[in-house]
């Protein structure tokens, strides 16, 4: 559908623009997400730590990662992550509630 649509547009541009990463990190988030979408999460995991190299400031970048690491059961990484979107972005929608899922799932409380 749309999404792998996406993924390959996102990888052509990509292939073809070896500079591309110093100019324009939101590609590689771009490709992150749509990988995301389609349960490609070790890949989408890749760009984004690519995209967070790059702009630690990224924190839509780290909110992404931090639900991967929710679905592969790494909540402590996520909790890292979390946190570090709450540092950036203060207000982002859903961290407090991500942020306790994570502890939660850290002291097997529960799972989110």
């Amino acid at each position: 559908g749309e999404n792998v649509a996406a993924l390959e547009i996102y990888d052509n541009i990509v292939k073809e623009n070896k500079k591309l990463m110093d100019d324009f990190v939101e590609v590689f988030h771009k490709r992150a997400v749509a990988n995301y979408l389609l349960g490609h999460y070790d890949t989408s995991k890749n760009d984004l730590n690519l995209v967070i190299e790059k702009d630690p400031a990224h924190y839509n970048a780290w909110m992404r990662k931090g639900y991967i690491d929710l679905i592969q059961e790494n909540p402590t990484d996520a909790l890292y992550s979390f946190e570090r979107v709450l540092e950036l972005s203060p207000w982002y929608p859903g961290v407090m509630t991500n942020i306790t899922c994570a502890k939660n799932m850290i002291s097997d409380d529960m799972d989110c």
